[in-house]
């Protein structure tokens, strides 16, 4: 379903798409097929497309052709006017580090976890790659807003804003693909340089759209009744920019001052891979275990529940949060996008979401359905771990 909506709203944009996502897989040939059938049908029609560099630039089976670099430099090479791909490189893997770690390992250091998806004033969000697992058998989470242009401009800026600090594919020749150095100075051999600048570049950013909003917000808002609000948040940890952290936990602290008002469900997931990244599920089922037994020594059991995926031939990488106020069926609150909820989206990579609130009834029951009290046919409760 996702795959068609994205297909829907690449062929509909007249004026632009922007994609952020960890990586577009390579073999995606019918989704750079569609992307090009939006320039050739739409003359206006101008794309941005931010991916991670590390990513992007790993060789698959056949090499260096097997990677979404070599696959989105056709459409660089032939719309060089109307398509950017921007791929930002952490700061934090550079010198012998980048030398000696192989290129499955060092992704682990930092990358570009962004995942937004903007068509002229739509945008998707969600914690989902453009590759084809994630458009068969993997539960994910979107949700699209609508005709909502301040927020899709909010997104193209930030994106715009991310390739200033990012490398910028181009042709080579007419075959290969070159990688232009980011005009925030080089992340590899400048890196102390290059976290002040885009460290300044993320905070006029920010600025520049918490003083938009309250000017905005004063003139849209005066004698309007409002019953939804959103509030988009970034954490970008190398960079010094910790706002979506600062949100969160601002959020838990009203959870936690209004505990009997209200219940808190959290969703993450990982993927099974190959290598020893297959083994990071186990490592997260040992936490898990310890975390319950904390909650049984705490006395807490009655409080807290955790549940587990399991879907024969699927995998869970839906991200998200849930508050449920004053015993209310339905939440009032919830967190979609890119950020899972630990210490590497917290410190390494770059992410954004945003927060929703809401007195809409029949929005929070659509937020509810999507939600994973109502997996329940795919949930499995622990009653012990």
């Amino acid at each position: 379903m996702f795959y068609n909506e994205l297909k829907k709203y690449l062929l509909l944009a007249k004026k632009r798409i922007l994609l952020a996502a960890l990586y577009i897989g390579s073999n995606e040939h019918e989704l750079f097929a569609t992307l090009r059938e939006a320039l050739e049908t739409s003359a206006n029609l101008k794309i941005h497309i931010l991916v991670d560099y590390l990513r992007s630039t790993r060789p698959g089976p056949n090499g260096i052709q097997d990677t979404t670099a070599q696959s989105l430099f056709p459409l660089v090479r032939d719309f060089p006017d109307r398509i950017v791909v921007s791929m930002y490189h952490t700061p934090d893997l550079t010198g012998l580090l980048k030398k000696a770690l192989p290129s499955r390992f060092n992704e682990s250091i930092g990358l570009m976890h962004i995942k937004a998806f903007v068509f002229d004033d739509d945008i998707i969000l969600s914690g989902a790659n453009l590759s084809r697992n994630y458009f068969t058998n993997r539960q994910d989470r979107y949700i699209i807003f609508k005709n909502l242009p301040r927020l899709a401009d909010y997104f193209a800026d930030l994106l715009r804003t991310i390739e200033y600090f990012s490398y910028k594919l181009q042709p080579a020749d007419d075959s290969t693909f070159a990688l232009q150095t980011p005009k925030a100075t080089d992340p590899i051999s400048q890196s102390n340089s290059f976290r002040s600048n885009a460290n300044l570049a993320m905070t006029e950013f920010i600025q520049h759209w918490m003083k938009k909003s309250k000017n905005d917000d004063l003139k849209l808002l005066d004698g309007i009744p409002v019953d939804t609000v959103i509030f988009p948040a970034i954490q970008m940890g190398p960079l010094g920019v910790r706002q979506d952290e600062k949100a969160f936990l601002n959020v838990l602290d009203v959870v936690h001052r209004r505990a009997r008002e209200s219940s808190l469900w959290t969703a993450n997931g990982f993927f099974n891979s190959n290598g020893i990244s297959k083994y990071v599920p186990h490592a997260y089922a040992q936490l898990e275990r310890q975390f319950y037994k904390e909650i049984v020594r705490a006395k807490k059991r009655d409080l807290i529940t955790i549940s587990e995926y399991k879907r024969p031939e699927w995998t869970y990488h839906a991200k998200g949060l849930w508050i449920y106020m004053n015993d209310n069926r339905h939440p009032c609150v919830t967190l979609i996008g890119s950020p899972n909820y630990g210490d590497r989206s917290t410190e390494r990579d770059l992410e954004a979401e945003v927060i929703l609130l809401t007195k809409n009834e029949n929005l929070q029951k659509a937020v509810d359905k999507a939600g994973i009290k109502q997996n329940s046919e795919c949930s499995l409760r622990h009653t012990a771990i």
